[in-house]
């Protein structure tokens, strides 16, 4: 075992592909990427799954370890990161509910994985390695504050409630991938255009 895991050559590319889809699916989620003029067609939200599930196997049937070690540890940094730690002005992570860790699995297993990974969650903030949901609400709320204080000649009053704070951060986050996908499709409906004449 020692000779396969010290003799295998390894190279990064799987694993940063693998991260890149988890990032696709956190900024664009529900857009249509369609192949071979509409004749295929996937949804960048099933991409990280798909990604993980079949170059595995592919890795595997080649022989090759390190990819598979590669795709499956780009993936959950990629998660991790993105969910916990990526900085939003005070704001750390993505915690809306179209980002769960469950979101990545088929609809059918995702309550099982739901309750694995709630209890992996509470042991990581009882180790403190990240905050809790309470801690990431008051950094929100704190986040909202320094805005308010920065704004206060234009601001009559700022009442701030932790639950509206969520549920605003989640609608510009949903708007901004809005705005995104819309731009994307006009990029792409320019590009075709301009290759058809």
């Amino acid at each position: 075992m020692g000779e396969v895991l010290y003799a295998t050559p390894v190279s990064g590319l799987a694993g940063v592909l693998a991260g890149f889809t988890v990032g696709l699916k956190q900024l664009a989620p529900d857009y249509t990427v369609k192949l071979f003029r509409g004749a295929l067609g996937f949804r960048v939200n099933d991409l990280p799954g798909f990604y993980t599930l079949v170059f595995p196997i592919v890795f595997t049937l080649l022989g090759d370890l390190g990819g598979v070690i590669l795709v499956n540890v780009g993936f959950f940094e990629a998660f991790v990161y993105l969910r916990f730690y990526k900085r939003s002005g005070s704001v750390r992570g993505d915690r809306s509910e179209a980002f769960a860790f469950s979101t990545f699995f088929p609809e059918l297993v995702q309550p099982v994985v739901r309750r694995l990974s709630t209890l992996v969650y509470k042991v990581a903030v009882k180790c403190k390695l990240i905050t809790s949901e309470e801690g990431y609400q008051q950094a929100a709320v704190v986040d909202l504050d320094d805005v308010a204080r920065r704004n206060v000649g234009e601001l009559d009053s700022v009442v701030v409630v932790t639950d509206e704070v969520l549920s605003m951060e989640d609608s510009d986050a949903d708007r901004r991938r809005a705005l995104a996908t819309k731009a994307l499709d006009m990029r792409l409906g320019s590009g075709s255009s301009a290759n058809n004449s």
